[in-house]
């Protein structure tokens, strides 16, 4: 049998009185920190978006990119040709089965794809006949024939002072911010 002793260092009770005196953060001390760490990114987000309507706009950029990026989804999934048109400088549409009146389901709001912009911001494209459509392999066209080129969906504001670009690559259907 082995007995262990522990001989007790006669400076331990001041390591003891040294670790007591310490501590953790309390509560107050951390949601201080969260709350001034909420007020410094709000005031730079703030300063990033001057207005209301820049927000819009981003808000609307966001949702065209993922509307184009649904449907070239939509017809790899489906197997059928799905696209977008667009109708006029304030309105777009997501097709399927290659007809441009037949709007695709919207699993947003459960309703027919059809997008109205709101005042102020309109859309327009590079594409022939106004639409970027993909057949079932994802490969998109302009609904005449293979794309030579990489096509552009611009989304601008009213005074034309904020432009974004929504590319769609030749062959592969890459959808991207230019």
């Amino acid at each position: 049998m082995v007995m262990v002793f522990i001989v007790r260092d006669v400076n331990m009770p001041k390591l003891d009185k040294i670790l007591k005196s310490q501590r953790a953060f309390t509560m107050i001390e951390i949601t201080l920190v969260i709350v001034l760490s909420s007020i410094i990114l709000a005031s730079t987000y703030m300063l990033k978006f001057s207005s209301t309507k820049e927000v819009e706009f981003e808000a609307q950029f966001t949702q065209l990119l993922s509307d184009i990026r649904y449907a070239h989804e939509l017809s790899m999934t489906g197997h059928i040709n799905c696209g977008i048109f667009i109708n006029n400088a304030g309105t777009y549409t997501i097709y399927e089965n290659g007809n441009t009146a037949d709007p695709a389901f919207n699993p947003a709001d459960f309703t027919d794809f059809i997008i109205n912009l709101p005042g102020g911001i309109t859309i327009a494209t590079t594409a022939n006949g106004s639409k970027i459509e993909f057949d079932n392999f994802g490969t998109p066209s302009d609904g005449g024939g293979l794309l030579a080129a990489d096509q552009f969906v611009v989304l601008t504001d009213s005074a034309g002072t904020t432009t974004r670009t929504v590319r769609v690559s030749p062959n592969t259907g890459l959808v991207r911010i230019q």
